[in-house]
């Protein structure tokens, strides 16, 4: 084990500008030379609604040196970063219980970042592009409950889990 973990780190906060009335949590990233390698992959609530003044935060390897040399060679299509993608369907079952004026999306960048809403909550992660898959890392998410929209979350993260390829064609 690296003996310089685990660090212990204090984030100052004004305690007069704490909302009682919201909900707040803590997440971390590891970068070097702008490429995400470790992240969180569980929300840690803090200060309110019996959330503590202390988290402690494990963080997970996301990119490997391996999948960053081979992600360098192969390059998606552009559009995948020129374009805010709407959902419409997942599996090819129309979405029924989302808002429609905050319809779900999702968003690449070319750094390999990724980031949306998924119906109920907004999440943002890593995403790969090796072996001619589409990999993506762990993804951080708000932590809200929802009326509409959380039944179409819980499958777009499924999707997500499991995806191993996109198309992109005129019409989609």
């Amino acid at each position: 084990m690296d003996p310089r973990v685990p660090v212990a780190f204090t984030l100052p906060y004004d305690p007069a500008l704490i909302d009682t009335r919201m909900t707040y949590s803590v997440r971390a990233e590891i970068r070097s030379a702008g490429k995400l390698l470790f992240t969180t992959d569980t929300v840690h609530p803090v200060l309110t609604h019996n959330g503590s003044n202390r988290a402690d935060i494990v963080l997970i390897k996301t990119v490997t040196e391996k999948s960053t040399e081979k992600a360098a060679e192969q390059k998606p299509d552009r559009a995948m970063f020129s374009s805010r993608w709407q959902l419409q369907s997942i599996n090819g079952i129309a979405l029924n219980d989302v808002d429609e004026n905050r319809p779900p999306f999702i968003q690449f960048t070319n750094d390999g970042r990724v980031h949306g809403f998924a119906g109920c909550n907004n999440f943002q992660g890593s995403w790969i592009y090796a072996d001619n898959r589409l990999q993506f890392g762990s993804l951080a998410v708000t932590a809200m409950a929802c009326m509409k929209g959380m039944d179409t979350e819980q499958k777009l993260f499924q999707a997500l889990e499991s995806a191993d390829h996109h198309v992109i064609s005129a019409d989609s």
